[in-house]
C-alpha cells in the first residue's frame, strides 16, 4: 500500500510450527490494524477470527483488536524511517488454529491510521485477502556430516534371522522359505523390545512390491502402528511416496521407491535428527521432533498389500 504518504508492505507464511507475518511501514502512521479469520467465515463470524493493533510511539506496542492471538510471539526494529513488525501464532498448543502440512485457508484484513486520523484500508474494507496455506514439497536439506553409516556391514549390531529368539512375530508374518513373509492387508508388526533409548538404528534386508516401513515407539504408545512416532517408510502409497513419519507428521519427499529384488532399509535416530537410509545410502533428514523422547520399540511393519519378504533384520540401541 503507498497511500496518505503510508508505504506498508505485509508477507507471510507458515510451517509445522508456526504462521508467521511480517510488515514493514514507514511515513505518518500512527496505529496498523491486522486482522486475521483462519476459519474462512469473515471478520465478524466469531471464532478463529483474531487480530491486533500495532502502535507507533517513542516505543513499539501491541493493542488488542478483536480476539488477541493466544501465545503470538512478535518484536519491532526501527530500519532508517521504516519500522519492521514481525509475529508468530503456534500451531496447535497455545495457538488457535491447526493444521497439517497445509491447507488452511487465512484471510487478512490490513488497515492504518494516520497521525491525523485519516484511515486506509490496504485491501477492501472488512473484505479478508483469503491465501491458502501450500503443503511444503521437496526434503529438508541433509546435514553434511553426521549420517549414520549401513548397519548391515557393523559388528556391534544385534542380527535376527527367521527362528532367531527376542523377536515377537505379529499376526499375519509366517516363516516361508527363509523368510518372514506378509501378505495381508492389514498391518502387521515385527517388534522387537529395547532398552529405553533416544539413540537407535533398525535395519532390514527385504523384499517387497511397496511399503518397506519401519518404526520406533515410544513407551506411551499402547497400539504401535504406521501413523505413531517414528516411521519412515519406502514406496509407500502404491510405491509412489517415500517419507519420514514422526508423531503423524509427514516431512520430505524422497526421489526413491522399490524396485524388485532385496533392498536394505534403515531408520535411524541422531542428534535430534532422524534419518532413512535406502540401500545403505541417505535419503531422507528431518529435524526430531521430539528430541528428548526415549523409545522402547522397534519394528518392521507389513501389510498393505505390500507383500513382504524379510530376510533379515539388525538393531543398535544407543548409537556406535
Amino acid at each position: 500500500m503507498d497511500r496518505g504518504g503510508i508505504r506498508w508492505t505485509y508477507r507471510h507464511a507458515h510451517d509445522e510450527a508456526a504462521y508467521y507475518g511480517a510488515m514493514r511501514l514507514s511515513g505518518p502512521w500512527k496505529r496498523a490494524y491486522v486482522t486475521l479469520d483462519g476459519e474462512g467465515n469473515g471478520v465478524y463470524s466469531g471464532p478463529g477470527v483474531l487480530g491486533f493493533v500495532v502502535q507507533n510511539g517513542d516505543s513499539i506496542t501491541l493493542g488488542r483488536h478483536f480476539e488477541e492471538p493466544t501465545g503470538i510471539v512478535w518484536r519491532a526494529s526501527r530500519d532508517g524511517g521504516d519500522t519492521v513488525f514481525e509475529f508468530s501464532i503456534p500451531n496447535r498448543g497455545e495457538g488457535p488454529w491447526f493444521w497439517s502440512r497445509g491447507g488452511r485457508e487465512i484471510g487478512v484484513v490490513l488497515y492504518v491510521a494516520d497521525d491525523r486520523g485519516r484511515v486506509f484500508s490496504v485491501h477492501e474494507p472488512y473484505r479478508p485477502f483469503y491465501c491458502l496455506m501450500l503443503e511444503p514439497t521437496g526434503k529438508t536439506p541433509m546435514p553434511e556430516a553426521g549420517a549414520p553409516t549401513d548397519l548391515g556391514s557393523a559388528t556391534d549390531a544385534r542380527s535376527f534371522r527367521p527362528g532367531s529368539d527376542g523377536l515377537q512375530v505379529g499376526e499375519g508374518w509366517r516363516m516361508e522359505d527363509g523368510a518372514w513373509t506378509c501378505e495381508r492387508d492389514e498391518e502387521a508388526l515385527l517388534t522387537l523390545p529395547v532398552a529405553p533409548s533416544v539413540e537407535f538404528d533398525l535395519w532390514v534386508r527385504m523384499e517387497a512390491r511397496q511399503d518397506a516401513v519401519l518404526g520406533a515407539f515410544v513407551p506411551s504408545t499402547r497400539t504401535p502402528s504406521a501413523g505413531e512416532d517414528y516411521i519412515g517408510f519406502v514406496g509407500g502409497y502404491g510405491n509412489t511416496a517415500t517419507r519420514l513419519r514422526l508423531f503423524g507428521e509427514e516431512r520430505g519427499d524422497a526421489a526413491a521407491v522399490l524396485t524388485p529384488g532385496p533392498h536394505t532399509v534403515q531408520l535411524s535416530r541422531r542428534a535430534s535428527g532422524v534419518w532413512l537410509l535406502l540401500d545403505g545410502k541417505p535419503v531422507l533428514w528431518s529435524p526430531d521432533p521430539s528430541p528428548t523422547a526415549r523409545v522402547d520399540r522397534l519394528a518392521v511393519i507389513g501389510g498393505y498389500g505390500g507383500r513382504q519378504r524379510v530376510l533379515e533384520v539388525r538393531c543398535r540401541i544407543g548409537g556406535p
